[in-house]
């Protein structure tokens, strides 16, 4: 209702009117979107990843497409002179790069950079955001509920978006770090397991970064075991790899 000195209009019912929540756009956008990725799995020219008889080109997320290309810098543009190639990337602004940042995580044609781009980075970022936490006026608890609210949810990320091998070494430097934020790099008074352990056992709940990191790799490890997507079944058959390829494995 309207709100005047003395009076007050007739109610009225609150409804998503603007564009931008607007369901009539949504489904215009999705089936505009849908026609863009058909003629895409239609197209010859741009050659997808194959494995056996499945062909992957692209993964749709929201407002987000992810290309999987063999052959990037021949799909699509084959036929196209480096003029038309140019105005191209101007009319739609595409910017060529060596990596892109999609869903919060750095991705890369080489696979062994993504430690350096979203693991090595971050822990530089954390070492960062505790040196300035550090003259805060905090207790023991309230250091480690910092640590909790505002390290753990980012590194957890990670574990559970990138299951790569991450080496003791790499562990045992983050546990040194948020060590010495809690202690203020004083000496310390109580052993980094029994801080680690939950606060029904004693403990101060710490979180245990590598046992955080076993159990996102194991979510995995349940997910492929239970696949429900029989196209991805081809993926995770043992006779799919190159025999010249080296084997790539989670743990």
């Amino acid at each position: 209702a309207g709100l005047r000195p003395f009076l007050a209009s007739q109610s009225f019912a609150i409804q998503k009117g603007t564009i931008q929540d607007c369901a009539l756009s949504l489904l215009l956008f999705i089936l505009t979107l849908e026609v863009l990725m058909r003629n895409i799995q239609k197209d010859e020219q741009i050659k997808g990843l194959k494995i056996r008889r499945e062909k992957y080109k692209l993964q749709a997320f929201a407002d987000h497409l992810v290309f999987i290309l063999e052959e990037p810098l021949l799909s699509g543009v084959k036929n196209m002179t480096n003029k038309q190639k140019d105005e191209l990337i101007k009319g739609i602004s595409i910017l060529i790069v060596k990596k892109v940042k999609y869903l919060g995580i750095y991705l890369m044609a080489r696979c062994v950079m993504l430690k350096e781009d979203n693991y090595t980075k971050l822990t530089n970022q954390i070492k960062v955001d505790l040196e300035r936490w550090k003259n805060l006026k905090l207790s023991l608890m309230g250091r480690i509920a910092a640590i909790k609210m505002n390290i753990l949810p980012k590194i957890l990320f990670l574990f559970q978006n990138i299951p790569i091998k991450l080496e003791k070494s790499f562990l045992k430097n983050l546990n040194q770090t948020m060590l010495k934020f809690i202690w203020q790099r004083k000496r310390l008074r109580i052993k980094l397991k029994l801080i680690q352990y939950a606060k029904e056992k004693g403990g101060f709940g710490l979180p245990d970064w590598e046992l955080y990191y076993q159990a996102a790799a194991l979510t995995w490890i349940k997910k492929w075991i239970t696949l429900r997507n029989k196209r991805l079944l081809p993926c995770f058959s043992n006779n799919t790899a190159s025999p010249n390829r080296k084997s790539q494995h989670v743990l």
